[in-house]
């Protein structure tokens, strides 16, 4: 989050521990496990580059064309140029996307057009207004299709509902059979040891049923929200084994976006949650 560290590779969980065992053993007896901590310079960093190629690409990210309609495919504020067979329209885009589901189109240019709005394939809810008028068009192919003679200064509303949901795998996906993760809207969140104690991850269930909690947080001055749900773990024993008892006591767990994890220091991450 500081822009100036990074990885290649992104687990689905980490544990300090596990790694400081491997990496002390001999090197033909190590298991490749990913980095915990962000770097600055690996031995080869080829892919660095492709940072500028995204930056620069972001504007066909953001829309595509096809004829006369532009498609709005990435939401993030931006003002755009876009050019149509006889005609170059000007949009503005405000949204706090990804971290909110309200997004605001205007345009800037009179004519005749379409503008296509995509509808995630995560968003099962939302509302559409041009103007004051609310759109009853269903989506096509994961598009609202509006066809319009366009003035300038109208502007598009679209609010995708942002609930926070229980994912789970197929049964085919063997290691996360029985194992649940948390979404809001487009980011998946995980849960990192030092926000929680330093509890083992995998030990915690989190049912259908629990509360959950959406606060305004951050790591490294980048504002994002973080969950808090009720989540529940084994009470802790020292027996290497014992006779299933059953006993579990509630604990709020913390979540944060998994695209923010190892910004800390090396600990503990878990993003699949026993059910």
């Amino acid at each position: 989050l500081s822009g100036d560290r990074f990885f290649y590779e992104n687990p689905i969980a980490a544990d300090p521990d596990r790694d400081a065992f491997f990496r002390s053993r001999p090197q033909n007896l190590r298991e490749h496990l990913p980095l915990l901590e962000r770097v600055k310079i690996f031995d080869c960093s080829c892919c660095p580059p492709n940072l500028i190629r995204a930056i620069g690409s972001i504007g066909d990210f953001m829309y595509s064309v096809r004829d006369t309609t532009i498609f709005a495919q990435c939401y993030m504020s931006g003002d755009a140029q876009i050019t149509l067979p006889g005609l170059d329209v000007a949009l503005k885009q405000r949204t706090a996307y990804p971290y909110d589901g309200s997004i605001r189109l205007e345009t800037e240019t009179a004519g005749t057009y379409t503008l296509a709005l995509r509808i995630p394939g995560w968003c099962r809810s939302y509302t559409l207004t041009v103007g004051e008028d609310t759109v009853t068009e269903k989506a096509r192919d994961g598009f609202v299709y509006l066809k319009r003679c366009w003035k300038a200064g109208d502007t598009v509303s679209l609010t995708l509902a942002m609930p926070v949901e229980r994912m789970e795998a197929n049964a085919n996906v063997k290691n996360l059979c029985g194992r649940v993760a948390v979404t809001r809207g487009p980011l998946v969140y995980c849960a990192e040891g030092i926000d929680n104690e330093n509890i083992p991850l995998k030990d915690i269930r989190i049912r259908q049923d629990t509360d959950v909690e959406i606060v305004q947080g951050g790591i490294e001055n980048t504002a994002f929200p973080i969950l808090t749900i009720q989540a529940e773990r084994r009470t802790p024993f020292m027996q290497l084994y014992r006779p299933c008892q059953g006993s579990l006591e509630e604990f709020s767990l913390r979540l944060i976006p998994y695209f923010a994890w190892a910004n800390r220091g090396a600990t503990e991450m878990n993003l699949w949650f026993l059910a």
